[in-house]
């Protein structure tokens, strides 16, 4: 049984804020477990629950004591970034400038590499709503119980305590077939074989390279292909100039982007979309020209372009 831990709140600061719309950039798709209730956004975060709320210029939060929320939730909402400058350097033509004018002031999140890690593991092949499910059942099962607000809250499990677990109890949180790829991964990277400072230093397409190197003609990091590592660097490593593409991603492609591919290639691709069904090849090949086409914040105008091709 998990530990529970009644937390003490500090009061309410403020992060005066600009070009940032809290609820665009939280329900995008990019980003996972965090909670609304009565006006506020929840959620545990450095192993701490926060809540934040945005209230004119200014972005209002509370979190547990011991942790500087202004400065992690300044970084984790990456308010640094000067989004003017580019969303005019994405803004192409008409269509990604319809959803830059609905959904002006969604920022990318820059996410903690192991909670990422394992998020988009289990997002393969699966729904926004179960991904919140599996995630929930295993910080539930392996995180740190705490109540804040008078509601329960679960941290998410350390690498180590997803090592010490058997494959068979990671399977009880209905991760499925991700159960080993999640065991594994937690076991490399709890036995000192981190790779993010190496994914910090490297250019793009190097540290995409390494996320997907085999070693002895085996994965060393099961469960991530060319998209996942696209969504890893992307999120939580700054290579804003990935471009994840999933059906979303595809079809947007195919119906607004058409004339930046040949057309017997355009072809081929339509009926393997048909099929539901995107090669490793195809995918470099759309990955390459969607990041010619937007440029260094090719992975701003991907956000912007997937939140609109599922709710605009």
């Amino acid at each position: 049984m998990n530990p529970m831990f009644k937390a003490a709140i500090e009061r309410v600061s403020r992060i005066e804020i600009k070009d940032f719309d809290l609820e665009h950039s939280l329900v995008c798709g990019q980003v996972f477990r965090w909670r609304r209730n009565k006006g506020w956004w929840y959620r545990a975060i450095e192993n701490g629950i926060v809540k934040v709320r945005k209230a004119g210029n200014y972005l209002e939060l509370v979190g547990t004591e011991g942790v500087d929320w202004g400065n992690v939730l300044s970084s984790y909402f990456r308010l640094g970034d000067n989004l003017g400058k580019i969303l005019c350097e994405i803004d192409k033509d008409d269509f990604i400038s319809q959803a830059i004018r609905r959904y002006r002031g969604l920022r990318l999140i820059r996410q903690d590499p192991w909670e990422c890690i394992i998020s988009y593991m289990i997002a393969t092949n699966s729904n926004i709503p179960q991904i919140e499910r599996n995630l929930e059942n295993l910080c539930r099962s392996f995180g740190k119980r705490i109540i804040f607000d008078g509601m329960d809250f679960y941290t998410f499990p350390t690498a180590e305590a997803l090592a010490r677990t058997d494959v068979s109890t990671l399977r009880a949180c209905k991760v499925g077939y991700r159960a080993e790829f999640i065991g594994a991964t937690a076991q490399a990277l709890a036995s000192g074989g981190s790779i993010f400072q190496s994914l910090n230093s490297l250019p793009y397409e190097s540290a995409r390279e390494l996320l997907l190197e085999k070693l002895d003609q085996r994965k060393v990091f099961k469960g991530i292909g060319p998209k996942v590592a696209d969504c890893i660097l992307l999120f939580s490593f700054d290579k804003l100039a990935a471009f994840p593409t999933d059906v979303w991603i595809l079809r947007t492609v195919l119906q607004k982007y058409s004339h930046l591919f040949e057309k017997e290639y355009l072809s081929k691709l339509s009926l393997k979309a048909s099929k539901r069904s995107l090669g490793v090849r195809d995918y470099y090949i759309i990955s390459r020209k969607m990041r010619e086409y937007f440029g260094r914040f090719a992975g701003y105008a991907q956000e912007y372009l997937y939140h609109f091709a599922r709710t605009g």
